[in-house]
């Protein structure tokens, strides 16, 4: 009897021993992105290619007026990835296209996981879109978007990137 006390204390110390040090990654600290606006909301994040903290815009194109994305937490690992395009008056083509981005902790840098789509209109001024794609927990996010105005044969592009949020 006393043997097999003995073999159960062993045993139990091992498992209370085991579980204090084996790291726990649920635990462990993610570091923020070095590169990138933190959203001021934990579960909305936007970015413009019109920079809205000057209070006005100094814009270096004739048709494209302005290109905004963000992404929303929706719920339990699904965010919804969305953006416009914009032109001062209807042009022959509009584009946004849209890329989920995810930061990478070890290589520094931002790269994209999803490329959502592109949502195009002809004689329009105005296009936009979204989706909601399921993501992995854990990890920071933010959108990528490219705005792209044709009008006879001239190509405007700029590109934007939402505030980030950490999907939890």
């Amino acid at each position: 009897m006393m043997k097999l006390q003995r073999i159960l204390f062993i045993i139990m110390a091992v498992i209370v021993v085991g579980g204090v040090l084996t790291p726990n990654i649920a635990h462990a600290k993610i570091k923020s992105p070095t590169e990138g606006t933190k959203s001021a909301k934990t579960t909305y994040g936007e970015g413009s290619t019109v920079n809205l903290s000057l209070g006005y815009s100094i814009q270096s194109t004739e048709y494209l007026k302005s290109g905004n994305n963000y992404i929303n937490l929706i719920s339990n690992g699904i965010v919804r990835v969305g953006g416009d395009t914009q032109a001062y008056a209807p042009v022959d083509n509009i584009e946004v296209k849209l890329y989920l981005q995810r930061w990478d902790e070890i290589k520094g840098l931002w790269g994209d996981v999803i490329n959502i789509g592109a949502f195009v209109l002809n004689q329009s001024s105005i296009v936009q879109g979204s989706k909601d794609v399921t993501v992995v927990k854990g990890y920071y996010y933010r959108t990528r978007s490219v705005h792209t105005v044709t009008e006879a044969g001239i190509v405007e592009q700029k590109t934007a990137y939402s505030s980030y949020i950490f999907v939890n």
